[in-house]
């Protein structure tokens, strides 16, 4: 099991139909995240270009490849405030 993470960046790509977003951290790190259906995140109010923070509880562990990390239920995608 991967261990908790957060990731906190700008939100270069949002496919609100899809369900995935695109986070580039301060490093210049792209991380690649999928939201599942049941997640109870409402994707609506996020904006390309705004800074948010996605927490995720269970990352994928370093030695799997994954394209894009789980948001599940208990996950957080917010937006941070200037």
């Amino acid at each position: 099991m991967g261990e908790e993470k957060t990731i906190t960046g700008i939100l270069i790509r949002l496919d609100r139909e899809e369900r995935t977003l695109t986070v580039q951290d301060g490093m210049g790190v792209r991380w690649n995240f999928l939201v599942d259906q049941d997640a109870g995140i409402d994707l609506s109010g996020l904006r390309e270009g705004s800074t948010v923070r996605v927490s995720i509880g269970r990352g994928t562990p370093p030695n799997m490849i994954s394209a894009a990390d789980r948001v599940r239920k208990g996950d957080r995608i917010d937006p941070v405030p200037y």
